[in-house]
């Protein structure tokens, strides 16, 4: 049952929030089966000196939104934004059984709440589906599965025009999609074992020139080690891809027609969401955030890996409120950030200032108890920074812990 009310229900199955806008004074984001809008004010505060226990947040956070047609497209993959036209875009693959295409959506007011729901428009449907997009140049750009970049215009009645579709050579998975200036970027999350050995066998990432926004033409491709699923573009015109377990690839596309992957870090999770702002570089490792100094090409360096739960409460927490599980979309504007999880939003602010590396360690996946013969145990952490500065370790306080 992926939508709709169980007899005698009042609470639907999902959350999951995905792509997250912060608008206004409102978020404006999709979870899974609906869009919604969130008033921040009214978000649970992390207190650092609050205990952990007392008070909890409630079950269910209240929300503005509009459900998606359970007898139609049923489901949200990822949201585009047009905030100058108040339009939203929905966008599904298509799952168990479920059709796929584009849902647009009225936003209401976003500039003091209480807020009005969206407004369902209308729907284009597609046998394939379509992965991601975004609004840009008044363009609606998505990657059409399984090899297709997919422009559309989307009227004031939110009714859909496509104005060009292009295919992508030995594409077998297109995903993320980004545009930036006059390039537009585009992902292959599909496996490609067919490559040469020593070659990667990944993706691949799609460089387009955008200069006529509204057909942009692809001028060249570059192999990825990792399932591009998210891609973030600096200041200086490197683009961020992050491959899932093959971690962070970063690639200088300064050359639109020769791409060249210039850095390629390893992460001990799988890189879900990538985000990039000031010389910043946040990313999602599914169970940790990363920090990273990314001002200086070639040299990108993590400054923090954090689950978020343990740097914020005090107490002696066995399962951490606030700890990251499953992260699934980062966004950095400035310092601020907003990332989601299963079934969570987290905003917060980077602390900007320290060039110096720092780490928690915080490893939840393992757990050391003591038997009733044995009350004391020993374990070791083994850690290194690459040798940059002396590394300094320091042990939470915690009761039984020495």
């Amino acid at each position: 049952q992926i939508t709709g009310l169980p007899e005698g229900g009042k609470e639907r199955m999902m959350l999951h929030p995905r792509r997250v806008f912060a608008v206004e004074n409102a978020l404006v984001s999709c979870l899974t089966d609906s869009v919604a809008i969130i008033d921040p004010e009214a978000m649970f505060p992390i207190a650092t000196d609050a205990s952990p226990f007392d008070p909890r947040p409630p079950p269910l956070m209240e929300r503005a939104e509009g459900v998606l047609d359970p007898d139609g497209l049923a489901l949200c993959d990822d949201l585009a934004l047009d905030a100058e036209a108040e339009i939203a875009v929905t966008m599904t693959r298509g799952a168990l059984g479920q059709p796929a295409g584009l849902t647009s959506w009225r936003l209401p007011d976003l500039t003091s709440p209480p807020f009005d729901d969206p407004i369902e428009l209308q729907s284009w449907i597609d046998a394939s589906g379509f992965e991601t997009g975004v609004f840009d140049d008044g363009y609606l750009y998505v990657a059409g599965k399984p090899d297709r970049l997919s422009v559309f215009t989307v009227n004031e009645q939110g009714a859909f025009t496509l104005v060009h579709e292009q295919q992508l050579p030995g594409c077998t998975g297109s995903w993320s999609v980004i545009k930036a200036g006059d390039r537009l970027y585009l992902t292959d999350a599909g496996v490609h074992p067919e490559r040469g050995d020593g070659q990667p066998q990944g993706g691949s990432l799609y460089v387009f020139d955008a200069s006529d926004p509204a057909a942009p033409m692809l001028q060249s491709s570059v192999p990825t080690w990792g399932l591009g699923k998210s891609l973030a573009v600096s200041s200086d015109g490197r683009v961020a891809l992050a491959g899932g377990e093959a971690g962070l690839e970063i690639f200088d596309v300064s050359m639109i027609d020769a791409p060249v992957l210039s850095e390629h870090i390893n992460t001990p999770g799988s890189a879900i969401s990538v985000a990039w702002s000031d010389g910043y570089l946040l990313l999602s490792d599914w169970n940790s955030m990363r920090l990273y100094d990314a001002s200086e090409p070639g040299n990108t360096r993590l400054i923090s890996a954090t689950d978020l739960a343990l740097t914020q409460l005090s107490g002696d927490e066995q399962d951490p409120q606030w700890a990251i599980d499953n992260s699934g979309f980062v966004a950095l504007s400035g310092t601020d950030f907003i990332i989601t999880e299963m079934d969570t939003i987290f905003l917060g602010t980077l602390q900007p200032g320290a060039r110096t590396g720092s780490l928690n360690v915080i490893d939840r996946r393992w757990s050391i108890s003591a038997s009733s013969e044995r009350q004391d145990q020993a374990f070791v952490l083994r850690l290194r920074n690459g040798g940059r500065q002396a590394l300094e370790l320091s042990i939470r306080q915690q009761k039984g812990l020495t």
